[in-house]
């Protein structure tokens, strides 16, 4: 896995200068750009605006004399800050601006825990990003705003078939016309690792594992002496929801109106993950975990889930691991979502943001994304294939687009007021949750709890 990664980073050192100053990994509320200035989501450290420079260098290039019908110009691409979602974001654009010479792609990258405040403030300006990530939670409050490019003629026009695509209508459609194309599958499975595996003498995880298989080989990779835990449990996704549908279960009703902890299933699910903590001891109590890191990467947790873009960051891990699917109860599965790509209605260049888009959608720049093995390429034939699923990825990397394939994950609720249903209730759950794992309140309670004040929150935003 760490040949995939470091060969992309190669790749664009030697390339040029340019990828030095995308300064990947940025926090804070600082937005990064390939030219290396940060500035604030004002634009006030610089003497003018991204849209006003983007303007003049347009203006710039098309007077440079450029061949009548060639892309030319400047656009923003914004993605949310990721080491590998950097570096593929900057390796689409630099195959971009060599076919296209007069064209300049700055990639934005914005930490996710700003990057949407700094878009709708862009927004609100006039100045918004040509071309930028979005999920469905924001899809459903943009989609109707007619702040997006309508792409439906534009896909007909191409020739190009969603259904060849990871397609969540709730991330891309409103009332029948399409705005946003997809670009990344976002699944999870559980890591595991080998060597804690082969020290315990506990056979690898098989496809088609249980609860109780779960639960065993957690006892036989726990040794308390050596401060080693079989399992590590989120208290939120992806393990919440996906241990809720494994047990045939949700945590809120079809209609999304209804909170449904106290569920039979709910319950189940709860109960199973909070006596692996609290009753066997596989798993690690919060004031057990270590700090500023994650617990996998301690090389003291055998098993963890992981998002697929997570994989990248163990990479450094010094032992050895591999990928397994969720272990089954009544499903077998777990949770997923979409990103999708967007492009500004209020762009100054439209032909090229409109070019741009369709080039991230299409195999190429699907490729690029394939090859760093994180997040799982849209079009499915690139997430399938020999690039993705190659000899330098990980054992059981394809548990994570056969989960997607077969039919065995569960979508996050997308509604209009989704962030605040999710952002309120998971920040209920976790405090609840974390207050069991300690001993200070019961799982009976807490569910109660968890119920009332999720659904409280949920009545106010309806």
């Amino acid at each position: 896995m760490k040949k995939r990664i470091t060969a992309l980073f190669l790749a664009m050192v030697l390339a040029g200068a340019m990828a030095a100053a995308a300064g990947c990994g940025g926090s804070g509320t600082q937005e990064q750009t390939t030219s290396g200035q940060k500035e604030d989501a004002q634009g006030t450290n610089a003497p003018q605006t991204e849209g006003q420079q983007a303007e003049q260098q347009t203006a710039e290039q098309q007077a440079a004399g450029q061949e009548e019908g060639e892309l030319s110009g400047t656009i923003r691409f914004a993605i949310y800050t990721d080491t590998a979602r950097d570096l593929v974001a900057q390796k689409q654009a630099e195959l971009y601006m060599e076919k296209h010479p007069g064209v300049t792609v700055e990639i934005v990258s914005v930490p996710f825990a700003n990057y949407y405040t700094q878009l709708g403030q862009g927004l609100a300006a006039g100045s918004a990003w040509d071309v930028f990530m979005i999920n469905g939670a924001s899809f459903a409050e943009l989609g109707k705003t007619g702040q997006l490019m309508d792409l439906t003629d534009e896909i007909a026009a191409r020739g190009m078939d969603l259904n060849d695509y990871v397609i969540d209508p709730m991330n891309s459609s409103y009332e029948g016309r399409t705005y946003v194309l997809p670009y990344e599958l976002n699944t999870s499975a559980i890591l595991y690792n080998k060597d804690m595996f082969d020290a315990a003498g506990a056979e690898y995880p098989s496809p088609d594992w249980t609860w109780e298989d779960f639960r065993e080989i957690a006892g036989k990779l726990t040794d308390p002496s050596r401060g080693e835990f079989g399992c590590y449990l989120r208290t939120a996704q992806p393990d919440l929801v996906s241990f809720v549908y494994q047990a045939g279960g949700a945590l809120y009703s079809d209609d999304l109106k209804t909170i449904t902890f106290s569920t039979p299933e709910v319950k189940k699910a709860l109960t199973y993950t909070t006596e692996l903590v609290t009753k066997y001891g596989y798993a690690p109590s919060p004031e057990q975990l270590p700090a500023n890191i994650s617990p996998f990467m301690t090389n003291k947790i055998g098993m963890a889930s992981a998002m697929c873009f997570e994989v990248l960051a163990v990479e450094a891990a010094e032992f050895n691991w591999g990928i397994a699917p969720w272990p089954k109860d009544v499903n077998q599965g777990g949770s997923y979502w979409t990103q999708g790509m967007a492009v500004y209605d209020g762009t100054k260049n439209k032909e090229l943001a409109l070019d741009y888009i369709f080039f991230l959608a299409g195999e190429e720049a699907q490729n690029v994304m394939a090859e760093a093995g994180g997040a799982a390429p849209s079009l499915l034939s690139v997430a399938c294939g020999d690039k993705y699923l190659d000899a330098d990825a990980p054992d059981g990397m394809e548990y994570f687009v056969n989960e997607f394939i077969e039919g065995r994950a569960v979508a996050e609720p997308f509604t209009s007021k989704w962030s605040a249903i999710s952002g309120a209730a998971t920040s209920v759950v976790q405090t609840e949750l974390s207050l069991v794992r300690t001993g200070d309140e019961t799982l009976d309670d807490a569910i109660v709890k968890m119920e009332a004040d999720a659904q409280k929150l949920l009545d106010e935003i309806q």
